[in-house]
């Protein structure tokens, strides 16, 4: 390989190391704690708002198969009482 490539493959990788080092570092020292809470709350109320959403949804599913129960029977009297 001549020494140009090489060069230029060395020198990527320590400019990418370095970027991934001072990355790594710049987040460490900016993440805030208290945005951190908040979100964690904010999905603690969503993950409580996601449960009483299904629990709804399970009534009104078992409502509309009460209702199509009640539906068929009405219409399968119907023929019988029909004919």
């Amino acid at each position: 390989m001549p020494p140009e490539v090489v060069f230029i493959v060395i020198a990527s990788l320590v400019a990418v190391t370095i970027w991934v080092y001072v990355g790594v570092k710049y987040g460490q020292q900016h993440t805030k704690p208290e945005a951190l809470d908040a979100i964690e709350k904010r999905l603690a109320r969503l993950e409580v708002a996601i449960d009483d959403l299904t629990s709804e949804l399970g009534r009104v599913t078992e409502g509309q198969q009460f209702t199509n129960k009640l539906l068929a029977d009405r219409s399968a009297e119907a023929s019988r009482v029909g004919h």
